[in-house]
């Protein structure tokens, strides 16, 4: 079965572009084909709250890309762990910034040992960096502490912990390599086209289907005239 998902062409008001908002999850915005490629193989279709569905969907990035080499072109030279760290630190502003709610800690058991160790010194790098983070913010000194305690960082871990597994069973009836290091570039190259083509109007419907096997990606968009989805025009 394809993966599936719709997105609503529109802009980001904060910093004035236009992009595909995926439909599914809360706390996304418009973004690039690349952002579209992770929002359609990397999250999940049901998460919990933000935070805890990003840490999910960073899991399934540790298992499609990290570990099959796609982000070493991308990452000047960094390990897993710090690729993960990277993004873990940006996590943690975005709660602070708007405010999101922390994720709680839920049951998890250890994977392999080079998946466990970048995802636990990935977290450990992240909060190190905690004290930088909530630099010069109004947060009271029990959110604070909060932010600080053990029991948080051991969340984020049990959560990447479980987008792995999610990722795992995902994509267990196909080759993982050719997803992460083929499919992905098709689907994020093809939205970025379609953003480039001109032919959306705000508000326009967008429909992508990812074919893990075929390793394929498949474009409509939603004719409002027609009441029919059609072929997207991409632009060449």
């Amino acid at each position: 079965m394809p993966i599936v998902r719709e997105f609503i062409y529109k802009e980001w008001d904060e910093v004035g572009i236009m992009g595909l908002e995926p439909t599914w999850f809360e706390n996304a915005n418009p973004a690039s084909g690349l952002a579209c490629a992770h929002d359609m193989l990397e999250h999940f279709a049901t998460q919990t709250s933000p935070v805890e569905g990003e840490c999910e969907a960073l899991g399934s990035v540790l298992l499609l890309r990290l570990e099959n080499g796609w982000a070493m072109r991308h990452s000047y030279g960094r390990d897993n762990a710090a690729d993960l760290a990277l993004n873990i630190e940006g996590m943690l502003r975005d709660c602070v910034n708007d405010d999101l709610e922390l994720p709680k800690l839920i049951p998890s058991r250890k994977l392999d040992f080079y998946t466990e160790d970048s995802i636990v010194r990935g977290v450990a790098t992240a909060f190190g960096n905690l004290d930088e983070i909530l630099a010069d913010t109004s947060l009271s000194e029990e959110e604070v502490a909060e932010y600080k305690s053990p029991t948080v960082q051991a969340a984020f871990v049990a959560w990447i912990r479980r987008g792995y597994r999610r990722a795992m069973k995902r994509f267990s009836e196909c080759d993982g390599y050719t997803v992460g290091m083929v499919l992905f570039e098709k689907i994020a190259k093809a939205a970025d086209s379609l953003i480039r083509s001109e032919s959306l109007w705000e508000g326009a419907r967008v429909r992508i289907s990812a074919h893990l096997r075929r390793c394929e990606a498949v474009i409509k968009v939603f004719d409002p005239d027609t009441r029919r989805w059609v072929d997207a025009e991409l632009y060449c």
